[in-house]
């Protein structure tokens, strides 16, 4: 039995941590190669070329009287380190005209870009998705279908070509490489394109398109279909519904965590039941212990002892790798929360306190922001909340052990299984905790949230499991755990009133 409890104690541990590690990239994010010119665009303005945030805090690029750009001394600074040279002033209009010239021809875009205008009213919005399409992105047949840098790579050739006998003012293979690198970088981590809507996301800085349920299956894959995308459209309604300032995607996220965790209660309680059978089985299993008390070192008696075991197991409905089963119905869920967490759109609009939901812990932490107090408290009561969920469960199975249990045999591959038990819980803390600092905010709340509900779904099942002791106690066999602390007490108290008699 003990063998059998440490190995599913290690197993559980490992398919855990490894699903933590490698979930993002079971899943697809929900971004177009339209949503990748407009993050692309946005990154550029931030970080590349001379811009300034206006009062609604979007970034617009300052132009010349001839509508060119100019670059940041960040940007500079980055390519002088990089042992590279800038481009000539010269390929940085010519760029910029081409882009000027190709948002002047309608057929460059398809009718929904055509719409904005008056879907929007917004013409900066225009002219910034239009450009972000000219820039980072082209078409070959269908405007609906954009290929990133295809306009880009064009015109560096054309002005290859056009300066062939010049080639000073032509910029190098590896400035090139290095400026698309940069970019595609930047937007590497930017995969919050998840939204029923077409709308302006990311404080307003990124135009995000709309994506339906079909193209959910049909382009990103099944379980995205499933159950990523209805995660994502959950959020995206509770936090419409409840403002969609910051609070709003709190609420949303505390929402989004009670359905999932009411659907995880549905799957885990026939797991619980088995637990709690199988703690009520411990005199029994106790007495088998004893009756072979040396099946540390005898193989007979410890194939007999774990014979017997399992024969009581499957005698009472107890299934000890019924929990392992159960974590892997959890992992396809887990997963996809997670990637509707990272790829929900409108996540990306809300700040509580200064802490953006996307932001990481760790970034909130050392930015020494209005962000970090509020990072500091979130890391700190996430870490004591998934502590407090995951050693309650234990401290209510040792309180029921030594009120109800009375165990004549200690064997050693017994205290080395719950040193086992023990060392894996406080692994999967610490290392949750860990996991928790890296993750953006939302995802640490979403943690929060969860360990919250456990430790209140733990209590809840032994309220029930103590009214139903009660109950066996009162009208049943005598073989519930409360019988037998009663019947202790009962023998306790006769004995007491016997010597007082004598006396």
């Amino acid at each position: 039995m003990s063998r059998t409890t440490k190995k599913i104690a290690v197993f559980s541990s490992f398919i855990f941590s490894t699903a933590l590690v490698t979930s993002c990239s079971l899943t697809k994010p929900f971004c177009s190669n339209f949503d990748k010119t407009q993050q692309m665009y946005t990154y550029y303005t931030e970080n590349v070329v001379k811009s300034t945030k206006n009062d609604d805090g979007i970034y617009e690029i300052e132009f010349d009287d001839n509508n060119h750009t100019s670059f940041s001394d960040t940007f500079v600074n980055s390519v002088k380190e990089s042992n590279l040279f800038l481009p000539s002033v010269e390929f940085t209009n010519f760029i910029d005209d081409k882009v000027e010239a190709y948002i002047q021809v309608d057929s460059n875009f398809n009718e929904s870009v055509l719409n904005l205008a008056s879907e929007h009213e917004n013409a900066i919005l225009v002219d910034k998705v239009k450009r972000s399409l000219a820039l980072f992105g082209g078409f070959e047949e269908d405007p609906n279908e954009q290929v990133l840098w295809l306009n880009f790579n064009g015109w560096v050739d054309e002005f290859a070509t056009l300066h062939k006998d010049n080639l000073t003012l032509v910029p190098s293979t590896g400035y090139i490489n290095y400026f698309q690198t940069q970019i595609n970088n930047g937007v590497s981590q930017m995969q919050a394109c998840l939204t029923p809507t077409d709308g302006i996301f990311n404080m307003g800085n990124t135009y995000i398109e709309g994506k339906t349920w079909g193209q959910a299956f049909t382009e990103y894959g099944p379980l995205e279909g499933l159950l990523v995308y209805p995660t994502g459209i959950m959020l995206h309604y509770f936090a419409t519904w409840m403002g969609n300032t910051g609070i709003g995607q709190v609420f949303a996220i505390l929402f989004v965590t009670i359905i999932v965790r009411l659907i995880i209660v549905v799957f885990s309680i026939f797991s619980t039941k088995s637990q709690n059978r199988m703690t009520e089985l411990q005199p029994e299993i106790a007495a088998l212990q004893q009756k072979y008390p040396n099946s540390d070192n005898d193989k007979e008696q410890k194939a007999a002892l774990s014979r017997e075991t399992m024969n009581l197991y499957k005698k009472n409905g107890v299934h000890p790798f019924l929990s392992i089963l159960i974590l892997i119905i959890q992992f396809p869920i887990f997963i996809s929360v997670w990637s509707a967490m990272q790829g929900s759109a409108i996540l990306t609009d809300g700040s509580v306190l200064g802490l953006s939901l996307t932001t990481t812990i760790s970034q909130g932490i050392t930015s020494l922001s209005s962000a970090t107090p509020l990072a500091v408290i979130l890391f700190i009561i996430l870490c004591i909340s998934q502590f407090i969920s995951t050693r309650l469960p234990a401290w209510f199975q040792t309180w029921q052990t030594e009120k109800f249990v009375r165990v004549t045999v200690q064997t050693d591959s017994g205290q080395k299984s719950r040193k086992m038990m023990n060392y894996v819980s406080y692994f999967m803390i610490v290392f949750i905790c860990f996991m928790g600092f890296t993750l953006p905010s939302a995802m640490a709340m979403y943690w929060f949230f969860g360990s919250l509900i456990s430790i209140a779904q733990t209590i809840i099942t032994q309220y029930a499991m103590k009214r139903r002791r009660r109950r066996g106690g009162k009208g049943g066999d005598g073989s519930t755990l409360a019988s037998q602390r009663r019947s202790k007490n009962h023998t306790t108290k006769t004995k007491t009133k016997s010597i007082r008699s004598s006396r």
